[in-house]
């Protein structure tokens, strides 16, 4: 068997030799035919080699653009980030400063509070909790405002943080008067769910404001705005609190029962403004005298 092996390399090595040896004329036509016979394997490997090549550097650029588009995802989920950021500061920075306008156009010394808490007792009471009290020189009975108007009074005041008792809860009471025509009314408080909608009372759903007396003969119109009046000694007058959105007469036909949509967004309170304990008597005497008064 060795010794088989052994002459046919003996036979291969002489067929070199003499392939190597041939004439011209004959190993050029012999060379062509090998070189034909090898071309299709020869082809087919390089395709094979291509195609390989091409996989390597797909997957090499398929992980190249997956990381590609990670780190796009990520920037785009940051910039959008920064974009309700900036949103954020700018509606805040615009609460503020009109706030900060308000507190230039109120006298004496507002206290400026931020909103911390909310409670919420199924629409039969309503509060907020501010970040002020004793130690701001808040007390108890403090009319609590917006840039917009007003939105209850203070209570249960500790050393560094208070209740605001909300226009829209059951038990506020506000004397108030209608801007156009002048009429006076008590507001009352008709129950207000977190998402602003009133809540459902015994019987029957209330609205979060109403004046449930006013005047039968009073001229009041839908849109009118009101005020307070300053009669009670709590709020000063003239503070916006809600405009007319509808009229009624009550059951005994004797009074109109009116609807008010509130001036500031009660369900949406951040920062207030706690103006300085309002003294009626003391504001009367501090108003300049009339120029048609007698001497």
């Amino acid at each position: 068997m060795r010794e088989r092996g052994y002459l046919i390399l003996l036979a291969l090595g002489v067929a070199f030799l003499i392939v190597v040896n041939l004439p011209a004329t004959v190993a050029h036509p012999l060379r062509a035919m090998v070189r034909e016979g090898l071309a299709p394997y020869q082809a087919w490997a390089a395709r094979a080699l291509n195609h390989a090549d091409r996989v390597v550097e797909s997957v090499g650029d398929f992980d190249r653009l997956r990381s590609e588009c990670d780190r796009l995802r990520l920037e785009n989920e940051s910039l959008r980030t920064r974009v309700r950021n900036g949103a954020s500061l700018e509606r805040r920075n615009v609460e503020l400063s009109r706030l900060l306008g308000r507190a230039r156009e109120t006298p004496g010394h507002a206290v400026a509070c931020e909103v911390i808490a909310r409670d919420d007792g199924g629409g039969w009471w309503q509060s907020a909790r501010l970040d002020g009290g004793v130690s701001s020189g808040l007390g108890n009975g403090q009319a609590v405002i917006t840039a917009d108007g007003l939105v209850g009074r203070t209570r249960d005041v500790s050393d560094g943080a208070c209740d605001v008792l909300l226009l829209s809860d059951r038990s506020s009471r506000v004397a108030v008067r209608f801007v156009r025509s002048g009429a006076p009314g008590i507001l009352t408080g008709g129950g207000l769910s977190p998402a602003g909608e009133p809540s459902l009372g015994v019987l029957a759903p209330l609205p979060p404001l109403t004046i449930e007396y006013a005047e039968r003969g009073a001229d009041l119109r839908t849109n009118d705005l009101v005020v307070t009046s300053g009669l009670g000694g709590v709020f000063p007058p003239d503070l916006p609190v809600g405009t007319v959105r509808r009229i009624e007469f009550g059951p005994s036909r004797l009074y109109r029962r009116v609807e008010l949509t509130p001036c500031a967004d009660l369900t949406r309170l951040r920062y207030v403004l706690v103006l300085p304990p309002y003294n009626a008597a003391r504001a009367a005497a501090a108003e300049p005298p009339r120029e048609d008064a007698e001497p």
